[in-house]
């Protein structure tokens, strides 16, 4: 049986996206937002690379999401290396984790749930925001020398 999205999840979903959009403007942040979606997309400037991210609401699960799509298509012949590569990084990550499709796209995501009815502290989105970003960050530079071959699995495996 599908979970139905009651009244009352659905105007929660709705207070918590507000309070992302009233967080995100008191802090100067500029954005793209989808209202009907109950998400935002914003750009961020990390060590060398900038990180473009969604943040969205999810009333059916519950959920605060942060996904943000790696900007490096990964090779075909690179496949297997980053798939191990992902996988060490995750054994690591105490929150959120990278996903790679197969397709050739590598993502970071990270969630956190709310309990129906309970307000959300703000401080929340800064968390969402700063622990994603400076994870990306971190592992960005390997990841992206290992789809150019500058590294293979087994150095990148020597840093980890």
């Amino acid at each position: 049986m599908a979970l139905e999205i009651t009244s009352e999840m659905a105007l929660h979903a709705q207070e918590i996206y507000d309070s992302l959009i009233k967080w995100l403007d008191a802090n100067d942040w500029k954005y793209e937002k989808s209202d009907a979606e109950l998400s935002i997309r914003a750009t961020l400037r990390g060590d060398d690379l900038f990180m473009e991210f969604v943040i969205a609401v999810d009333a059916k699960r519950e959920i605060i999401s942060y996904t943000s799509q790696l900007p490096f298509d990964v090779p075909q012949d690179m496949m297997v290396d980053m798939a191990l590569a992902v996988a060490a990084i995750n054994n690591h990550l105490l929150n959120g984790y990278f996903e790679y499709d197969l397709e050739d796209s590598l993502f970071f995501k990270m969630s956190n749930s709310y309990a129906g009815g309970s307000p959300v502290n703000p401080e929340l989105f800064r968390y969402l925001i700063g622990a994603s970003s400076n994870t990306i960050d971190e592992y960005n530079d390997r990841l992206f020398m290992l789809t150019k071959g500058v590294i293979n699995a087994e150095s990148f495996f020597e840093e980890e």
